[in-house]
């Protein structure tokens, strides 16, 4: 057999950045159901191990520790519903189409991340060190959709002036997690269900 014929085989195979790609998503996965199912106390490295096939050892290679391993869930979590409500968002024209998405999908996040929902009520955003964590300035940016949409119709012309921007956000996310609580600590889907039907009725037409 030839050179060239043992070339293909060659770049076919495994690297090492790959297999180390593929490693770190595992443990990802692995770490985001049993921090769902478990909380972050809750949880251990042996059994994110355990889940992901590996050695608890292996962990190590890729996070510091397991307060590292959540945030980098929470990162995975948080960079794609900003990426799809950024861009969402900006599909729909006034303040009441854009507001009425967002609204829609924070319910879809509650409904369909109930675990990592709770996780974060309950232990990340209580921690003496969230202001200053990194979960924190992610939240910070996946909020901001509000704080720019209210902008945005200000300068328009379709909200007053004298409305603080940050007051709104504040007050439509409270509003949200208040209604969605009883879902995500271990109740029924009814009431975010019941929640997303309102805002389905008194919605614009988009």
């Amino acid at each position: 057999m030839t050179q060239a014929e043992t070339s293909p085989r060659c770049r076919d195979a495994p690297t090492p950045l790959r297999k180390r790609d593929r490693s770190r998503a595992a443990i990802l996965a692995a770490a985001r159901r049993v921090f769902s199912e478990r909380g972050f106390e809750g949880a251990s490295i042996s059994d994110i191990a355990a889940l992901a096939g590996m050695a608890e050892g292996s962990i190590y290679k890729h996070f510091l520790n397991k307060r590292d391993l959540l945030f980098q869930v929470m990162r995975q979590f948080y960079e794609r519903i900003t990426a799809d409500v950024e861009a969402e968002a900006l599909r729909r024209r006034g303040v009441a189409e854009r507001l009425t998405y967002v609204v829609r999908r924070q319910f879809e996040v509650f409904a369909e991340d109930k675990g990592l929902c709770r996780l974060f009520i309950r232990e990340i955003r209580t921690a003496d060190d969230y202001y200053d964590s990194l979960v924190h300035e992610l939240n910070r940016r996946y909020t901001a959709t509000v704080v720019a949409v209210i902008k945005d119709g200000i300068a328009a012309g379709e909200v007053r002036r004298d409305v603080d921007p940050r007051l709104v956000r504040d007050l439509i996310y409270g509003a949200i997690e208040h209604l969605t609580w009883k879902t995500v600590s271990g109740g029924d889907a009814t009431r975010i269900q019941a929640a997303r039907s309102a805002i389905q009725k008194i919605a614009p037409h988009e």
